[in-house]
């Protein structure tokens, strides 16, 4: 479950439910937390950062469409603050990081399902991928 972890930042697993994103270069460190509303069928990952007050939280609901067929739909709530700068580049960064992360939770989910394997993204994939989409703008 190593999504949602910020680029360059080395992971350290506290629980199968909990683990840490550290990163040296921006002297933070982010918690997640993950929880399963087995009703509801929607896991919950929460992200406190030593960096910022409010909580980020990203949803991931299975819907069962058949026998053969299930859905994932993901929500992600970014907490950007009530700094005006922090929350104007958070719209830009959002929905480019929220397409990629989505991706990358798809193709993971998949993998899951089909038994093969999942991958995590380098630093360099991601510095890439940020390249090619603020080139674009």
């Amino acid at each position: 479950a190593m999504l949602d972890v910020e680029p360059g930042a080395e992971v350290k697993v506290i629980s199968d439910t909990k683990w840490e994103a550290h990163n040296d270069e921006a002297k933070t460190v982010n918690t997640y937390t993950a929880s399963f509303d087995d009703e509801k069928k929607v896991l919950t990952i929460e992200c406190a950062s030593s960096a910022k007050a409010g909580h980020d939280f990203t949803y991931l609901t299975l819907k069962e469409l058949d026998a053969q067929k299930v859905s994932l739909e993901i929500r992600i709530e970014i907490n950007t603050g009530v700094h005006l700068i922090a929350k104007a580049l958070g719209a830009v960064f959002a929905k480019p990081m929220q397409e990629i992360m989505c991706k990358h939770i798809y193709h993971n989910f998949e993998a899951l399902c089909k038994g093969t394997e999942t991958k995590r993204m380098s630093k360099a994939e991601l510095d890439d991928f940020a390249k090619k989409t603020f080139e674009k703008k």
